[in-house]
């Protein structure tokens, strides 16, 4: 199972659950009503629901490349259901408790860094980079090579450099051969 399906799978376990449990420590331990015959019951799912799409539409955990980045779009991925419930609870009688609301949003904030964290130090690792292999013109090739070393929006490894000739005289199965061969998973072709 790859790291970034584990860190999904955190993401949405911990938004789901978060609510839920928080509201069964509520309604316990700070004895302030009965959990169980509670119409909020109903809206706590609604509301790890929200937290779910919030972290789904930043791409939480797996978007990230940096660590502000992890940490900013885990923040936005938090406050954001956090604000849509307080708009409701000025407009309507609230229907999930105020603690479990702002605790939620505190308990998921840290939970999505976390997950976002561990994906940019698993990227930094280089075990999630693309594996390029480039079909390219010497001038093209130079124009790669200087970009490699320069920050992009999209990490990747050059594994090997064919010139477009070289792929066309070598018959049908000598890039496909290739890809093989080095476990290229991107080609980038010359125009």
């Amino acid at each position: 199972m790859s790291v970034k399906l584990v860190l999904k799978v955190f993401v949405v376990i911990a938004a789901m659950n978060a609510p839920y449990w928080l509201s069964v420590y509520d309604a316990n331990e700070r004895g302030a009503y009965d959990f169980g015959s509670r119409f909020h019951v109903v809206w706590i799912p609604i509301y790890g629901s929200l937290f779910l799409l919030s972290a789904f539409v930043l791409g939480i955990p797996t978007l990230a490349e940096k660590f502000r980045q992890a940490v900013f779009g885990s923040m936005l991925a938090a406050v954001t259901p956090l604000a849509i419930a307080s708009i409701f609870f000025v407009i309507y009688d609230p229907q999930i408790p105020r603690f479990v609301v702002v605790a939620t949003a505190v308990v998921l904030a840290v939970a999505f860094t976390l997950a976002s964290c561990v994906n940019v130090i698993w990227l930094r690792r280089n075990h999630d980079n693309d594996s390029v292999i480039a079909v390219l013109d010497v001038a093209e090739s130079d124009a790669l090579d200087a970009q490699s070393t320069t920050s992009r929006e999209r990490k990747f490894v050059l594994v090997d450099t064919v010139r477009p000739n070289d792929v066309a005289l070598g018959g049908s199965g000598t890039l496909a051969q290739l890809v093989t061969d080095r476990s290229a998973n991107l080609i980038v072709l010359s125009e």
